[in-house]
């Protein structure tokens, strides 16, 4: 899919909680066929700006446009999920007592309202299930039940059940989360090839992740988009430096230059800035 336009695009957007901005004028946008990575400190805005995304939160002002849909701040969630964007959480949802393939299967009606629980798959549907499980690796353990997968299998099939439903866009939340550095690996090739055919925004702190995978990041910092541009251009801005890094972690840390680029000698965020 190539990029022609956003598919996604926020104007302004400011949310406050108790009296607190959460999200500060925000303007953001993904383009359709776009691998998007968002980064930023704990506090910077990252899972509110999702929550505005998906309609789980109405912003205080501003507009969202999501694949020619006006207004879509004022829609209700179900809504957007028929109009195509999907959300990982970070902790897999899926039924633990039913088989891989069966998660699919009865995932397929939460967007198809030709699909019913208790009807027959169409032959459509199953070839769509049969092509979901190969894409992200499970189709050898179709029969298994979910609850006894290995987390970084059940991380996979919960994006299979949000891929199955054929979304436009796709919002994966620190999906690699908990996994040994082989799932990592796996899941950045899958995150890779989910964007060939739709647009996929990631939010991660995993910087060795980032750097591995990312095309075009954007930084997120106290509700605000402090930029957005390569993995270089991130990793050498100053302001990124300052407050993605962290002072602390600037003053205690060895740092190394590598390629004219500053390097944290850890790949992953000092313990403060590890989570949202």
């Amino acid at each position: 899919m190539q990029s022609t336009g956003p598919i996604l695009e926020l104007k302004g957007v400011t949310v406050s909680f108790d009296g607190f901005r959460v999200l500060d004028d925000l303007d953001f946008s993904i383009g359709r066929g776009e691998l998007r990575f968002l980064i930023g400190p704990n506090g910077a805005g990252k899972t509110t700006l999702l929550d505005c995304m998906t309609g789980r939160t109405h912003p205080d002002r501003g507009q969202i446009w999501f694949d020619g849909l006006a207004n879509a701040q004022r829609r209700p969630e179900h809504v957007l999920v028929q109009r195509g964007i999907a959300r990982k959480f970070q902790t897999p949802a899926i039924f633990n007592s039913l088989t891989v393939a069966e998660n699919l299967e009865t995932a397929i009606s939460f967007r198809d309202p030709t699909a019913r629980l208790l009807r027959p798959l169409s032959t459509i549907q199953q070839e769509r299930v049969v092509a979901t499980m190969s894409t992200i690796g499970l189709e050898r353990r179709a029969g298994i039940r979910a609850g006894t997968l290995s987390h970084g299998e059940q991380q996979w099939l919960e994006i299979g059940l949000l891929l199955v439903q054929d979304p436009k866009l796709l919002l994966l939340d620190e999906p690699i989360a908990g996994m040994t550095r082989r799932e990592r690996d796996r899941t950045g090739e899958l995150v890779q090839a989910i964007a060939r055919e739709r647009s996929v925004l990631v939010v991660e702190h995993d910087m060795e992740f980032v750097r591995r995978y990312a095309a075009t990041v954007s930084v997120l910092h106290a509700g605000k988009l402090l930029m957005e541009g390569s993995i270089d251009q991130v990793q050498r801005d100053p302001r990124v430096i300052q407050v993605y890094l962290g002072r602390a972690a600037v003053a205690t840390k060895p740092q190394s230059t590598v390629g004219g680029s500053l390097q944290p000698q850890s790949t992953t965020l000092p313990a403060p800035y590890t989570r949202r």
